[in-house]
């Protein structure tokens, strides 16, 4: 299994939009900012805590990309989520903000 913390980061400052269903069902969202992210996941400052391995969706640039929240933490007056992407979003962000070199 690889260590995903070995693999290299991007840190940004990008608006994202979290949904997510709670225990009861209740569709929930919250604005937030992608700090920094990896092939794997990313770290997401958000106005609201998340309950561990919700599933999110993170609007972000157009696009919507699928992850899980494996761990968070309080950060004075906001929360610092942990996510890791389901397995077919891996990556995908990444080309995102690095879409290579221009042609």
């Amino acid at each position: 299994m690889r260590d995903r913390r070995d693999e290299s980061r991007t840190l940004t400052k990008e608006r994202v939009e979290l949904q997510w269903s709670d225990a009861a069902d209740i569709e929930r969202s919250c604005l937030g900012l992608l700090r920094e992210l990896s092939r794997s996941g990313g770290c997401v400052q958000s106005e609201r805590a998340v309950q561990l391995q919700t599933t999110v969706r993170i609007l972000v640039r157009g696009g919507e990309h699928l992850a899980r929240v494996r761990s968070y933490v309080r950060a004075e007056r906001s929360y610092m989520l942990s996510l890791e992407f389901d397995p077919e979003f891996q990556g995908l962000l990444m080309k995102v903000f690095d879409p290579g070199p221009h042609s």
